[in-house]
């Protein structure tokens, strides 16, 4: 009988410290699952801040890069501008230059006709030709000089048209939206129930009981 009680004894107590052992290994897995986790999630998170730096830095460069182009496409346009504008002066300046000398030409013209000392009809047609003739000139040279202007003033709008398209040419950067990982929730380990114990104590019994009766048969 002794011998039966010591056999369920034994096999009770190898029986609990079985569910023990396994109990320990599962608490083990379960806080190197845990550190797992946390690792994981610190390096997420330094991944996204990286990100967030990364994209902080395209964005400031961008923006560089809009403020340069633009103030480069503004001296191209006021360049071409004040080209154009010089052009359209210099225009002007020949064309009052040709009219004084056409009216000084029709002038001396007159001159020469009233320096004959004729009068009448004859004269008064040749005078009326060499007004004729100076308005006609007039006409044509301010005609001229109008259409050399409306060209350049046309230029000029293509120099805005072509400043406003280089500076669109570069458009803002579109940060990324970098979110922050979710923090892991950790397991919670697990504790030896009494089922576990009561079942290590029940082997036991039964071990002993079994004994006992192969004993007694």
């Amino acid at each position: 009988m002794c011998t039966a009680v010591a056999i369920g004894i034994f096999s009770g107590i190898m029986s609990i410290g079985q569910a023990i052992a396994q109990n320990a290994a599962q608490n083990r897995a379960i806080e190197a699952a845990n550190l797992s986790d946390q690792f994981q999630y610190e390096y997420n998170t330094l991944s996204a801040q990286n990100q967030r730096n990364f994209e902080a830095n395209q964005e400031t460069l961008r923006n560089e890069q809009m403020f340069q182009n633009e103030e480069l496409a503004l001296i191209a346009e006021a360049n071409k501008m004040n080209q154009a504008n010089q052009q359209i002066r210099q225009m002007q300046q020949k064309s009052a230059q040709e009219t004084r000398e056409a009216q000084l030409e029709a002038k001396e013209q007159k001159g020469t006709i009233l320096a004959t000392g004729r009068a009448g009809a004859n004269v008064a047609n040749l005078l009326a030709d060499v007004n004729r003739e100076l308005g006609k000139y007039d006409y044509y040279s301010d005609t001229n000089l109008a259409f050399a202007t409306a060209g350049k003033q046309t230029e000029k709008v293509g120099f805005i048209a072509e400043r406003a398209s280089r500076i669109a040419s570069i458009s803002p950067y579109l940060k990324k939206t970098i979110l922050d990982p979710m923090k892991p929730v950790p397991r919670p380990k697990v504790s030896l129930s009494p089922f576990s114990i009561g079942a290590g104590i029940m082997s036991g019994v039964n071990a002993g009981v079994n004994y006992n009766i192969m004993q007694q048969g």
